[in-house]
């Protein structure tokens, strides 16, 4: 809810800030044209940044739950999925396998934040074909990247 607020302020200090620069090419009132352009932009700066710092905040959360009580044995990404949108659904999902000792490996989506910019970026650019396919497309992985090592016993001593 309070991300669609944010997009919503963002919308606006742009249309405050185009307001702005309509009224300074007018010539009509100059310095009434250059603050709102500077006050619409800075609020759709501080909006935006807001909202990118949410994202983060939420992330990171997400991703302490995983790792509490010592975390996994081991981890693997599995796959790893485009964000569906830009401005709204502009999370990356990377699928996790996870297991401790004595468990059953589990799966786990863990949501990755996107900047807007690099989210519209990836919307666009990523239909274009490439011999790898395109980058919307869901990759199917399969690379290990934690793997807990075992302590070792310091009073073993070799031969001895």
């Amino acid at each position: 809810m309070i991300g669609v607020v944010l997009i919503v302020l963002a919308i606006l200090g742009g249309l405050v800030a185009i307001a702005g620069a309509m009224v300074a090419i007018g010539g009509e009132e100059l310095l009434l044209g250059i603050l709102l352009m500077v006050a619409g932009g800075a609020a759709a700066a501080l909006a935006l940044f807001s909202l990118q710092v949410r994202d983060i905040y939420q992330s990171l959360k997400e991703w302490k739950g995983l790792f509490d009580d010592g975390g996994p044995d081991r981890a693997r990404v599995v796959a790893l999925e485009a964000p569906k949108g830009f401005l709204f659904r502009r999370n990356a999902t990377v699928t996790l396998e996870v297991s401790k000792a004595g468990e059953a490996a589990r799966r786990v989506d863990q949501s990755v934040p996107v900047p807007i910019p690099q989210a519209f970026l990836w919307r666009v650019l990523g239909r274009v074909p490439t011999p790898f396919g395109r980058l919307i497309d869901r990759r199917d992985l399969n690379l290990p990247v934690w793997r807990r090592r075992r302590k070792r016993n310091r009073n073993y001593t070799a031969g001895g």
